[in-house]
């Protein structure tokens, strides 16, 4: 009888000790592996990243919408994202090389890059340099291409063919709006160009336009105020980097928290442990 009580004891014991690491991975942090070398120096590939999700407010996902879309709640947070966080998350879209058509929730896909710009502001790009709201941007990139966002050719594959088939309008335009939720901007071609991926993620119209005129579901609208928050998000190295300049700008939906730690680092090839990066900070 005594040694049922102890299996009794200790099998709750370790189902307490998993709803709690449960609870922790869920609200407070989390761990990701990087697998890309696109925030060089500072995260490399194989580096084991310590995530807080307590500081943005994390997230609780209720359910899927009818357009594919995940109604979710966010907790009280400490702070917003601002720029120069280095952010995890979710990719925006299905597929990573393909059908960047329709802004989606990749719960599988999880980045880790700068936060550039934020909601409201201007950014642009000239030889190779990022500009926000006019200003050279106190982060600096990796290696600098002349006009990175207006030629193709100087573009990796996937970029490329991001630029000449889906026309991403970072990489079509040398100045940029980023959304901030509760603004209103004029619809005509120009705008409708520019922000036609946002619209329909936080509307699901269906969007039609006709001499100069736009339709959503058939009726005529002349202004559209934005329901979120978007971030321009950046990697280190610019010509190894999937970033907003390809897949464009993330909706704080898909924000899961901000790199806090490395906590440890194994060479993704040989394996070998890379003990100078652990516990390194961000």
């Amino acid at each position: 009888m005594k040694g049922y009580k102890k299996i009794a004891l200790l099998m709750r014991l370790i189902l307490l000790s998993i709803f709690i690491s449960a609870l922790i991975r869920v609200f407070i942090f989390n761990f990701y592996r990087v697998t890309s070398n696109s925030m060089s120096p500072n995260i490399i590939s194989g580096d084991l990243i310590l995530t807080n999700k307590l500081i943005y407010g994390a997230r609780v996902f209720i359910n899927t919408t009818s357009h594919n879309q995940r109604r979710l709640i966010r907790l009280p947070r400490f702070s917003g994202v601002n720029r120069g966080d280095i952010v995890l998350f979710n990719f925006p879209f299905k597929n990573y090389h393909s059908e960047w058509d329709t802004v989606c929730m990749n719960s599988n896909i999880v980045l880790v890059k700068n936060c550039l710009a934020q909601p409201g502001d201007i950014i642009s790009m000239k030889t190779g340099v990022y500009y926000i709201n006019g200003s050279t941007a106190t982060y600096s990139p990796g290696p600098q291409i002349d006009n990175l966002f207006l030629s193709a050719d100087s573009i990796s594959y996937e970029s490329k063919e991001a630029y000449e088939n889906l026309l991403n309008p970072v990489l079509t335009f040398n100045s940029f709006y980023i959304p901030k939720r509760g603004t209103t901007i004029p619809l005509n071609y120009n705008s409708l160009k520019l922000y036609l991926r946002q619209i329909v993620y936080e509307t699901n119209a269906i969007i039609t336009f006709e001499d100069s005129t736009v339709f959503f579901n058939n009726k005529l609208v002349n202004k559209y105020t934005f329901k979120y928050n978007w971030y321009f998000m950046a990697g280190n190295d610019l010509t190894n980097s999937q970033d907003s300049r390809q897949f464009g700008l993330v909706p704080e939906t898909f924000i899961i928290g901000k790199a806090a730690m490395i906590i440890s680092s194994r060479d993704m090839k040989s394996k070998k442990i890379r003990w100078n990066r652990f516990f390194k900070k961000t």
